[in-house]
């Protein structure tokens, strides 16, 4: 039988097909080269894991506790933001004085550009002891106490920095959130220390009561900085532990919130802020045991953000985009074979005169949003059978809705003609 020619409308559609699946399939290729987040530290043994090479890179650098040895500063990760900005995650060592964050040199490096300071605080803001890092903050940005203005628990106050350690840090903001406060607020109430005489709650319940108030402080701070300023909001945000000295709230308790909240903030959106380097402020001090468990605690909680986040984005980008590239290849190729009468089997050229036959557009749209609500099952049930790790996978989802919808189609129309035959008045002519 001789080919004929495709018509017009047949030739716009295959190239429209073509096109489109150009498009799907460079996005697929890039979504499987793309890397979500990196970290700096090489494995050095087989199977080595994200979070031992976090702790190797921090017990390497700060390793002689109670030494004279250098502070250190340690990269430990970068994340790929879902609205495309690139957010580093550091840990610097440092000790807070009334002039700045010591030694000067080492955190000058350390952050960039505009820079946003954390403080834990009480309801008044007040310095607190000599000894405590609030007191140093309070003086180096020179923030006065507020007793006229109680703070909430779990409530953030973003202030403006004046003093050595906006001249020295470039710090521009202080962010103070209330987690320490000793007295009735008038709100939310307050979890009364247990080591203090008039102290009702246990170890476990003050501490389940401060995790309360710490994960809100936490989501407010990152929220505060919404309202600033386009051309004020920070590049840097400085984090120690917050209530860790005075509230004696456990590091590793603190660095999972953390890590919560950063999960939280790689998914703004393009028109929010967010910050594009996070500096954990340590210090080493002179306990070998506590100094290892700050580090283990950094390592497991930044780790645990770094493999959700790689596997998520992988599975999710793969699924969709990969289906996607299936639809549209193989509607691409069948369109080929249809318009251009290549030579097929009689049962799938049978098939094909609905694309050949039918008005193309119609066929072709009614055939794309079908296949895409067939996507869904159909890639369920594939993931139950092939792990997503596999790009096949989720390509193979896509052809299998195609071809389902197909076969369907022809069905139902080879029924309904049986049906109308069946029904249909033999003296008719």
């Amino acid at each position: 039988m001789e080919r004929s020619a495709p018509t017009r409308q047949q030739l716009l559609s295959f190239l429209l097909l073509l096109v489109v699946t150009c498009a799907v399939g460079y996005r697929f290729l890039e979504a499987t080269t793309r890397k979500w987040v990196e970290v700096p530290t090489p494995a050095v043994a087989l199977g080595e894991g994200v979070r031992q090479r976090m702790f190797r890179s921090l017990k390497g650098a700060t390793d002689d506790v109670g030494s004279a040895s250098p502070a250190a500063v340690v990269h430990l990760a970068t994340f790929r933001a879902d609205n495309g900005k690139e957010v580093e995650i550091f840990v610097a060592e440092g000790e807070f004085t009334r002039d700045g964050i010591e030694p000067s040199g080492l955190w000058s490096n350390a952050v960039r550009g505009s820079t946003l300071l954390v403080n834990s605080v009480d309801e008044i803001m007040s310095r607190g002891s000599p000894e405590s890092i609030s007191y140093h903050i309070g003086y180096g940005c020179r923030i006065d106490p507020s007793p006229e203005h109680l703070l909430q628990v779990g409530e953030v106050r973003i202030q403006r920095c004046r003093g050595p350690y906006h001249e020295d840090l470039n710090v521009s903001w202080v962010a103070n959130a209330a987690l320490i406060v000793y007295r009735s607020a008038g709100g939310r109430g307050h979890c009364t220390p247990y080591w203090q005489p008039a102290g009702e709650l246990s170890d476990g319940d003050y501490s389940a009561c401060l995790t309360t108030h710490l994960r809100v402080a936490l989501n407010q701070v990152f929220e505060r900085l919404q309202d600033l300023p386009r051309r004020q909001t920070p590049e840097t945000v400085i984090l120690p532990a917050l209530a860790t000295g005075t509230g004696r709230y456990p590091k590793a308790a603190f660095y999972k919130l953390f890590a919560e909240q950063l999960g939280q903030e790689l998914r703004r959106p393009s028109e929010q802020y967010i910050p594009t380097r996070i500096v954990l402020q340590v210090r080493r001090g002179n306990d070998a045991a506590d100094w290892d468990e700050t580090i283990y605690a950094i390592s497991g909680s930044i780790g645990d953000v770094v493999d959700g986040w790689r596997s998520g984005h992988s599975r999710e980008e793969l699924r969709s985009l990969g289906g996607l590239l299936g639809i549209f290849s193989t509607l691409t190729m069948l369109g080929g074979v249809a318009f251009f009468r290549f030579r097929a089997s009689p049962s799938f050229d049978h098939h094909l005169s609905l694309l050949r036959d039918g008005p193309v557009a119609l066929v072709l749209l009614a055939w794309v949003f079908a296949a895409l609500g067939l996507l869904t099952p159909i890639s369920l049930l594939i993931d139950n059978l092939v792990t997503y790790r596999n790009p096949v996978a989720p390509i193979l989802s896509g052809v299998l809705t195609v071809l389902v919808y197909g076969v369907v189609y022809r069905a139902t129309e080879t029924y309904r003609d049986r049906v109308k035959l069946l029904h249909s008045d033999p003296t008719d002519v």
